[in-house]
């Protein structure tokens, strides 16, 4: 798999270029959005920018007075799958129910 970054602006608030948009983002630019994506080794880069206009077409953007791009993912360092949420990290299912010594017992409360 392959990870991508595709970034859009409304040309209002961002008087760049496409390719501009990558380090105006770095720069916490407030206009530059982004999404991170992945797709199989190999895609043409056809398909990887109709992927990423439609993920931005899913989240309400339109290709109307906007400036787009789309490059090779910006973090390389970073291998966790898209989607992992670090919160999460170390939180369990609990049984609440169990009948274990020196568990919370009040089952009518609940």
């Amino acid at each position: 798999m392959k990870r991508y970054t595709a970034f859009i602006a409304p040309t209002d608030d961002f008087h760049g270029t496409g390719e501009e948009l990558p380090e105006a983002w770095q720069n916490d630019h407030p206009a530059v959005y982004h999404i991170d994506f992945e797709v199989p080794d190999g895609t043409p880069n056809r398909l990887i920018v109709l992927i990423a206009r439609g993920l931005f077409w899913e989240d309400q953007w339109s290709m109307d007075d906007t400036v787009f791009n789309v490059v090779e993912d910006l973090s390389p360092e970073d291998t966790r799958p898209l989607g992992h949420n670090p919160t999460e990290a170390g939180t369990k299912d609990g049984d609440l129910w169990s009948k274990r010594e020196n568990e919370w017992d009040d089952k009518v409360n609940w």
